[in-house]
């Protein structure tokens, strides 16, 4: 579960609790002169994340934050009950604060991750078939990799700074390698069901001549 700390300012006012600000995971409280420090306690209790929620929801909406992804930026929704990040409608929607680099690199892995999951339960259907075992890696230069030993077929983090009809092609790419799917066929799938099959296919050979 997340921790995070609040900062106790008194004010000399009567306003309700409120949180003025926040420095990393450490929220500043604005909190009457007048309250007691059991009372005080026993509000963050029963009010603490409802606080937060409130805070993060203004800051967002006013900040109009952004996270690149697929080389495009993408608006971003806080869905503080969502169980996975996703992408809809041009926007980023997540309950992980984009907070750092890393939350916001989680949030485009989980989603890169999601993506291509769902591109695979596609050719799945298509080609009827079922590719259970599959995970992301930071491979440096490799967009995927076939484990024959275990069935695992893994695609790279990298994937998050190509554009998304790239992350379609090198996904189809690696079904068709992984079910041995030989390549006339190969091309026709390609042509029948990836857009821009034939520019991605430059780039992925240009990218493999530089890894030689």
């Amino acid at each position: 579960m997340h921790k995070y700390h609040f900062e106790i300012r008194l004010n000399k006012t009567h306003t309700p609790i409120y949180i003025e600000s926040r420095n990393s995971d450490t929220y500043v409280l604005s909190v009457p002169m007048d309250l007691r420090e059991d009372e005080l306690k026993q509000y963050l209790k029963s009010n603490g994340k409802k606080l937060i929620t409130v805070f993060e929801k203004k800051r967002i909406s006013n900040q109009a934050l952004s996270i690149e992804l697929y080389n495009k930026k993408h608006i971003f929704v806080w869905k503080p009950n969502s169980s996975i990040s996703y992408r809809y409608e041009g926007k980023i929607h997540s309950s992980i604060l984009p907070k750092s680099t890393l939350s916001i690199k989680k949030i485009c892995k989980d989603i890169l991750y999601y993506d291509i999951k769902t591109l695979i339960g596609i050719w799945e259907e298509r080609l009827t078939c079922i590719i259970t075992d599959i995970n992301l890696k930071n491979f440096k230069t490799n967009k995927f990799k076939i484990c024959t030993r275990s069935n695992t077929l893994s695609f790279s983090f990298q994937l998050m700074d190509s554009p998304y009809y790239y992350v379609e092609f090198i996904v189809a790419k690696a079904v068709f390698q992984y079910l041995n799917i030989e390549e006339t066929k190969q091309h026709l799938l390609m042509e029948e069901f990836v857009k821009d099959y034939k520019q991605s296919n430059k780039i992925y050979d240009y990218e493999r001549s530089k890894s030689i």
